[in-house]
């Protein structure tokens, strides 16, 4: 990433240039724009890996302090939303979609169930949510995850059948990570989960 003045004339030739025999993905922006730019999760996790080579007064390390950290609202509500959707997701509205008939819909809901409950261990590490192609792997290497999360995350995403049977072993496989965690958030913010539901 190369942040230039407002009207400088340095221009790329293209985002992804040749350097040595690899190829490096640029992104070149004003930095005058992105002071009052705002920037969503995506990017700002994509700049909270970041290495500075060259910033000699220190302006663009301010700006990435300004933008990139996780704000303590946020990081509630991350908290809040994730427990309370990935089960209303998961356990809720799978449920729902059997009942109108369609096992692919009703599995289908574990996908969307499963971002959310990431959103929420990404936020009980005080990280922001890394960016979708990235997020699974990224899950992996938090400190604080439910226990055995690895071996228990493949249960609940491993699809065998478009079965009910196959919904129900999924269900339990995340509740028992899910009824783990919640105590946790509750702590965390300071509510019960009944007042988390009428907040979410």
């Amino acid at each position: 990433a190369l942040f230039k003045k407002q009207g400088s004339a340095i221009s790329l030739s293209g985002q992804f240039l040749k350097v040595e025999d690899l190829e490096v993905h640029c992104h070149l922006a004003d930095y005058e724009s992105e002071l009052t730019a705002d920037w969503n999760m995506a990017k700002r996790w994509t700049y909270s890996q970041r290495q500075l080579y060259y910033d000699p007064d220190g302006k663009i390390a301010a700006l990435l302090e300004d933008k990139v950290p996780l704000k303590p609202e946020e990081k509630k509500w991350l908290l809040m939303s994730g427990l309370t959707l990935s089960e209303w997701y998961i356990n809720r509205l799978s449920q729902l979609w059997v009942e109108r008939g369609n096992l692919v819909c009703a599995h289908h809901m574990f996908d969307e169930g499963l971002n959310h409950f990431f959103n929420m261990l990404f936020a009980l590490n005080d990280e922001l949510v890394a960016d979708l192609k990235w997020r699974y792997y990224c899950v992996e290497k938090l400190t604080y995850q439910p226990s055995n999360f690895q071996e228990r995350i493949k249960d609940t995403m491993m699809l065998q059948s478009f079965s009910v049977d196959e919904l129900e072993r999924r269900k339990a496989a995340f509740m028992e990570m899910w009824r783990e965690m919640s105590p946790v958030i509750e702590k965390e913010v300071q509510m019960s989960y009944d007042e988390i539901l009428q907040l979410v």
